[in-house]
């Protein structure tokens, strides 16, 4: 997934909870914008889970974000 692509629903208004599926099956949950960061032209992504936890992805490892309430944003991992 590129940059632009995960930052789409980090920036929309109004923002609704989501939930990052990786290649790896593990799926993070983002329930508010303050608790992901990602740098402008970077690669990985901090997110923060509920219960404090920290997670560093590879947003090419990234194949799906499913927003609360809305369709699913399927995403393919390259080769």
């Amino acid at each position: 997934m590129t940059n632009k692509e995960f930052r789409e629903p980090l920036h929309a208004s109004p923002f609704r909870a989501y939930t990052i599926c990786l290649a790896d099956g593990r799926e993070l949950r983002v329930v508010h914008p303050d608790f992901v960061a990602v740098g402008p032209q970077s690669r990985e992504a901090v997110v923060y889970g509920e219960e404090g936890e920290c997670n560093l992805i590879d947003l090419l490892l990234v194949v799906a974000i499913r927003i609360e309430g809305g369709p699913e944003m399927a995403r393919h991992t390259p080769p």
